[in-house]
């Protein structure tokens, strides 16, 4: 139990930490709203995915883990019903400046952390696969969509070139990457044709 807590609290503490970083940064107007929400998105996640390779092998690892999104997303939504002021957190998080913005996408991205841990963990390449795509390759996607795409798909003009792209490779590398190294820490096995399933996978997302 005692190296389960261990990893919970070194996980919780490297997340609030760059929580607290971003949310920092934003208020004293180092950066903007945006980045702030940037650094968030993509940040947190790869951080909080990451971890898992320092939790134990037993059963009740992944409860643990899940412990800490779930009392992120528990306390979204106390914000966004207005039960708790923190307009630090609103502030970094939405891009209208209302709490209640934090019931939307802050909302969902930690119900699938939640879901991922539980009912994926590394006993499956599935929510590691499906953490990344959301962190990284959305996150990166939006960057470069915004700054440097102009071309829109044919039948979503919010999506550009540039930005299904980048979701693409981002994904592709970095999930590679990733199960790469659950499989020496972790022992997660990966069926032969993985290769290929990330990259269709990664296709398909970034069209939708």
């Amino acid at each position: 139990m005692w190296t389960e807590i261990r990893a919970m609290v070194i996980t919780a503490v490297m997340c609030l930490m760059l929580l607290l970083f971003a949310q920092q940064m934003v208020w004293f107007r180092r950066i903007s709203s945006e980045a702030g929400r940037k650094i968030i998105h993509i940040g947190i996640g790869m951080i909080y995915v990451t971890s898992w390779s320092i939790f134990p092998d037993t059963q009740g690892a992944k409860y643990y883990a899940a412990f800490i999104p779930f009392i992120v997303t528990f306390r979204f939504v106390l914000i966004g019903f207005g039960f708790i002021h923190d307009p630090k957190t609103v502030q970094s998080m939405s891009r209208s400046g209302e709490a209640k913005e934090l019931l939307k996408g802050p909302l969902m991205y930690g119900i699938v952390m939640v879901f991922c841990t539980l009912f994926y963990w590394v006993d499956s390449p599935t929510g590691i696969i499906s953490i990344i795509l959301l962190c990284a390759g959305d996150g990166l996607a939006s960057v470069v969509g915004r700054h440097i795409g102009t071309k829109t798909l044919p039948h979503n003009s919010s999506k550009t070139w540039a930005g299904s792209i980048t979701f693409i490779l981002i994904s592709f590398v970095v999930c590679t990457l990733y199960l790469d190294l659950f499989v020496h820490f972790k022992q997660l096995s990966l069926p032969n044709n993985i290769n290929t399933y990330l990259l269709v996978q990664s296709v398909v997302c970034s069209f939708i």
